[in-house]
């Protein structure tokens, strides 16, 4: 396993015309440790975070946090070729200096936004479950996952309007995504021309608050094919994905 110490210290500062948010100094501290083991067929894995965070604007309050973070995970080998995989995790994430203190206009988003020195933390607890083949030919890797989140933290529209922008709130909920992901790799032809590989891929997820609503900024679900060359020093790749309409908006 791995034992760890993590320093930050960051200063963001937007200037010109796009200086919606205020220079802003963030110093972190966080102790982290993994460990992970193998019994027979079966693999386990174990991992804790904690931190200590503070966030300090040049014309407001500093605020603290203090993230706590679990993880836990195992394999199950059946064969060579064929295993599962499960995650359990519940994580905190500290509010990011936009969340916390933006006010202006944000061009770069069409909109004016305003942050929230009152946020909490951000936590999630997600279980992910993953089936995995391996083969000489052909390599499939499948996910399925539902992650609740207590205190999201997203961008609210308001409806107001400000400078002939959209005024939009940071603000936090609770929320529950769902998601499944998956892909498949095929080796198509090895030999003097090369190594020639065709992956299908794709996701989706959906999320909504948990008292009834739907979230904004969401991706939409995706599919794509791509064919991978390579041989020697060169390689080369083209590939075509497909995002599909995303219906589920709010108001």
């Amino acid at each position: 396993g791995a034992v760890g110490l993590q320093f930050l210290d960051r200063t963001f500062e937007a200037v010109g015309e796009e200086a919606f948010v205020p220079r802003t100094t963030t110093k972190g501290l966080g102790l982290f440790v993994l460990e992970q083991k193998s019994f027979g067929n079966f693999g386990l894995e174990l991992g804790a975070r904690i931190d200590s965070q503070s966030s300090e604007p040049d014309n407001g309050q500093k605020v603290d946090f203090n993230p706590f973070s679990l993880s836990a995970g195992g394999s199950y080998r059946f064969t060579d070729e064929w295993h599962m995989t499960a995650n359990l995790d519940r994580a905190e994430r500290a509010p990011a200096e936009e969340e916390l203190f933006a006010d202006g206009p944000h061009l770069a988003t069409g909109s004016y936004e305003i942050g929230d020195a009152d946020l909490n933390e951000e936590t999630a607890n997600q279980l992910e479950l993953g089936l995995h083949f391996h083969g000489d030919v052909v390599e499939v890797n499948l996910a399925a996952y539902t992650n609740r989140f207590d205190d999201f933290i997203y961008l609210d529209d308001t409806g107001d309007v400000e400078d002939e922008l959209p005024v939009r709130q940071w603000t936090q909920a609770d929320a529950t995504f769902n998601g499944f992901e998956g892909e498949a790799k095929i080796q198509l032809s090895s030999g003097p021309s090369g190594v020639y590989l065709l992956r299908v891929w794709g996701d989706v997820v959906n999320a909504y608050l948990t008292d009834g609503g739907e979230l904004p900024r969401i991706a939409p679900a995706r599919a794509g094919v791509d064919l991978y060359w390579n041989s020697d020093a060169w390689r080369a790749n083209i590939g075509i994905a497909h995002y599909f309409k995303q219906d589920d908006v709010p108001d």
